[in-house]
């Protein structure tokens, strides 16, 4: 059910209103085995929202039936009614009413626990994994989605070496964004100890170590990966980062991989980047490949040592683009811009193998601590495709967000017209690598 939300679940304060028989009838009816829920504590205008905790009964058996749960965490608009409502907190909930009978929720609770196959977390654990351990049945959860916390992490740990996640295939892990040593030793150790997984996804901190053993302990059961790092600005400690071997690496221990989702460092082409598409066309199921397309203004922070470098170009002042060296800009320019050709050509290169059928590429500026800022022109560069060949074996590429795009190419008029930007500068370099070809 998209999107599930009972109106009598929103309640003034201290003021409880009995459910309506037909809401109650379909939250216990035996059909009802997926819904999608939107929570938030309080609404603009002050009113108490207990979606939450009936969503927590529905789960604890009162729905006999429900077999996937997405909680997404939403947010109220900024009002003086609301402001005071978190001040006053809120009320416990009273729990379900039938007919104008009222039944506390802990009387709803029986010992038998749920049986859910999926759970999706988008914000934050409400309750907690412990608690919901106590609401459903681990054992037979096929499917989690989670953002990370130490906590969170610690307590799958146990589940999983207890043998209470032996049929998960279907891990998502967000927001890795705790670098500490005892944080990075409970996701490698979680990883270590479930079973082989068909489909994972990370994203925050991942380090080399952390991957190296995705591919031991889930690389020949792997059909689908999406791996997004990134760190704190300000961090120092190294990320996995997908060069050709790298790749190659995945495409060896990962035979079986149908879809991947990772990122590429763009270097115009040459041939760190040329190999990373061919190490691709090595995975033989390979149908579906999304690439964020990676590329930076001035030298990447990633390799950049002081000691063997010196000072980083742009550390000591900030530059505004005009002022960046015509070198980094030509980088910069070089790198960001995709057209059809291009995206093609990419397309070609994985497709070797011959079982590619979609391919989408987005580019995207790596900021560093240093990182000069820009205005949005590069944005009228970035071209987001989809390349797809049908099953006549015809290969297309088409255009994301042409909006966007047409946005961006306003910036081109602002720049040039607003000389306090040196907008006229910052062009006259541009058309210096691309002439007066706008695509």
């Amino acid at each position: 059910m998209h999107f599930f939300r009972l109106s009598k679940l929103v309640q003034l304060r201290d003021s409880p209103q009995p459910m309506d028989p037909d809401d109650y009838t379909l939250i216990t009816s035996p059909s009802l085995s997926s819904i999608v829920v939107r929570m938030l504590d309080f609404e603009t205008d002050g009113m108490m929202n207990y979606t939450e905790e009936a969503v927590m009964q529905m789960v604890a058996r009162m729905a006999p039936n429900l077999a996937h749960v997405c909680l997404i965490r939403d947010m109220a608009g900024a009002s003086l009614p609301h402001r005071e409502a978190v001040r006053l907190g809120k009320s416990p909930w009273c729990g379900f009413s039938s007919q104008g009978g009222t039944v506390e929720a802990n009387k709803l609770r029986v010992p038998v626990l749920n049986n859910l196959q999926s759970l999706i977390f988008d914000g934050y654990v409400s309750g907690g994994i412990d608690y919901w351990a106590c609401l459903t049945d681990f054992a037979n959860l096929r499917c989690l989605i989670m953002p990370w916390r130490l906590e969170h992490g610690v307590s799958l740990l146990r589940l999983a070496m207890h043998g209470d996640l032996k049929s998960l295939d279907t891990l998502g892990v967000s927001a890795i964004e705790d670098e500490t040593d005892l944080a990075q030793e409970a996701l490698n150790r979680l990883l270590e100890s479930l079973d082989p997984l068909q489909c994972l996804e990370l994203s925050g901190y991942i380090s080399k170590e952390a991957f190296d053993i995705v591919l031991r302990c889930h690389g020949g059961a792997l059909r689908n990966i999406s791996v997004h790092p990134y760190r704190d600005i300000e961090s120092q400690n190294p990320l996995i980062v997908f060069s050709e071997a790298v790749v190659q690496l995945l495409a060896e221990q990962c035979p079986n991989l149908e879809q991947v989702r990772l990122p590429v460092n763009r270097t115009r082409g040459d041939n760190r980047e040329t190999g990373i598409y061919r190490a691709l066309s090595r995975l033989p199921r390979l149908r579906s490949a999304f690439l964020w397309v990676w590329y930076s203004v001035g030298p990447d922070e990633e390799y950049w040592d002081e000691e063997i470098n010196g000072e980083y170009p742009f550390a000591s002042s900030i530059y505004e683009g005009p002022e960046i060296p015509f070198v980094y800009l030509h980088e910069a320019f070089s790198n960001s811009a995709i057209n059809a050709t291009l995206a093609l050509s990419i397309f070609n290169l994985i497709s070797a193998g011959g079982s590619l059928r979609y391919l989408r590429l987005e580019p995207h500026r790596k900021m560093g601590q240093n990182a000069p800022t820009v205005p949005n022109i590069l944005r009228w560069f970035n071209r987001s495709w989809v390349c797809r060949r049908d099953f006549r074996g015809r290969i297309t590429a088409r255009e994301l967000d042409k909006e966007g795009s047409a946005a961006a190419g306003e910036e081109w008029q602002y720049l040039n017209e607003e000389p306090q930007y040196q907008g006229r500068r910052y062009t006259r370099k541009c058309l210096k690598i691309y002439g007066h070809k706008r695509r």
